[in-house]
């Protein structure tokens, strides 16, 4: 009886918001009184990540694949494509910058494998952490109370403004970082997997640092193997690459951002299988909603 009635609590969408916000900020002040090294906040991307499997695992029918840890026959296409989209536009800059007059140099790192690993998990575990926490337990509960496009508008505001204090953020850099959240927020829409956002995310930020030597917008990492030098192209056209903040400065990412944006929602969609096991998740809690507990 006492987990129906949790679960019954857990499916009114606003009682999981809060359950995530408290849970999340129990477990991290626990966490930050420990003592512990919290380096660049991984820790406390664990404890969110680890709140929001808590927070689904605990609903009626709730599980990972219904969070959006799910794999399926689209899976792998979803990877792909992630991975297609990031790189393809990286690619693409690079390219065009290139014919302009960019040129390319080989950067040395020399703090050896093992370093350079364990800085690329922390960009991936930074995309993933971010992923949980935009489209995770709220971005999900919100979609399911209210209309998605005003949903998607709302966060994306929110991401670009969660980068308003890195350094060298400008107005294009705002708007482009906009941009990157109503696709991963599209990613997740047309999937309902967190698995296409992740690799996109996770891909793009190691792509621009490691492939382009770029900041990621505008933080260094310091594991850069190539350098892509935008200054030699010509003045008037600096405004389409990058600048002091990254490719993500530049208006040639806004476009591709937004072709992009077209095509995930142009081809991509959601396995019927998770589709099915979503309705069945939300058709048992409807009737949690409904039933007379005490009867």
């Amino acid at each position: 009886m006492t987990d129906t009635i949790l679960q019954k609590y857990l499916s009114f969408w606003w009682v999981r918001i809060i359950a995530f916000i408290f849970l999340s900020a129990i477990t991290t002040f626990v966490l930050l009184l420990s003592g512990l090294p919290v380096e660049e906040n991984i820790l406390v991307y664990g404890v969110l990540i680890t709140v929001s499997f808590l927070v689904e695992m605990l609903r009626q029918g709730g599980s990972p694949s219904t969070l959006g840890f799910h794999t399926s026959r689209f899976t792998i296409q979803e990877i792909l494509f992630g991975i297609a989209i990031s790189l393809g536009t990286l690619c693409l800059i690079a390219i065009i910058g290139i014919l302009f007059g960019a040129t390319v140099g080989q950067k040395s790192y020399n703090e050896g494998i093992g370093s350079f690993l364990v800085v690329s998990l922390i960009i991936v575990l930074f995309a993933t952490g971010e992923e949980f926490i935009f489209r995770g337990v709220i971005f999900q509960a919100l979609v399911q109370r209210f209309n998605p496009s005003l949903i998607t508008f709302i966060t994306s505001l929110l991401f670009a403004a969660a980068h308003l204090f890195n350094p060298h953020i400008s107005v294009v850099g705002f708007i482009n970082i906009f941009l990157a959240n109503v696709l991963l927020c599209s990613l997740f829409l047309k999937t309902t997997s967190l698995i296409a956002p992740i690799t996109y995310h996770a891909v793009w930020n190691w792509g621009q640092h490691v492939l382009l030597g770029s900041p990621v917008s505008g933080l260094h990492f310091g594991i850069s193997l190539f350098k892509v030098d935008f200054a030699p192209t010509p003045d008037s056209l600096e405004w389409l690459f990058a600048d002091s903040f990254g490719v993500e400065q530049g208006i040639l990412t806004t476009i591709f951002l937004i072709a992009s944006i077209v095509l995930t929602n142009l081809y991509l969609k959601q396995s019927p299988y998770i589709a099915a096991k979503l309705y069945n998740r939300d058709v048992e809690e409807s009737k949690l909603q409904n039933a007379n507990l005490n009867g």
